[in-house]
């Protein structure tokens, strides 16, 4: 499983991440992605950056934190 980190097109911010289809909105009260950043944590899932480029487990763990 891996998430995608995409950037705002207007603002150029990282405000949500990509999984397939799924839009997942930086918002604590979203179940899916309060599931993305357990997944991140338990390293159970992968993130790219916003440039495609594969997070180590560590660089993902230490991103999330500093979300919401």
């Amino acid at each position: 499983m891996t998430y995608q980190l995409v950037k705002n097109n207007i603002t150029k911010e990282i405000n949500f991440v990509q999984y397939g289809n799924l839009t997942i909105p930086f918002d604590p009260d979203n179940t899916d992605y309060q599931a993305f950043k357990k997944e991140i944590n338990d390293q159970t899932a992968q993130l790219e950056d916003a440039d495609g480029n594969l997070m180590t487990a560590q660089q993902a763990i230490d991103y999330v934190a500093t979300l919401p």
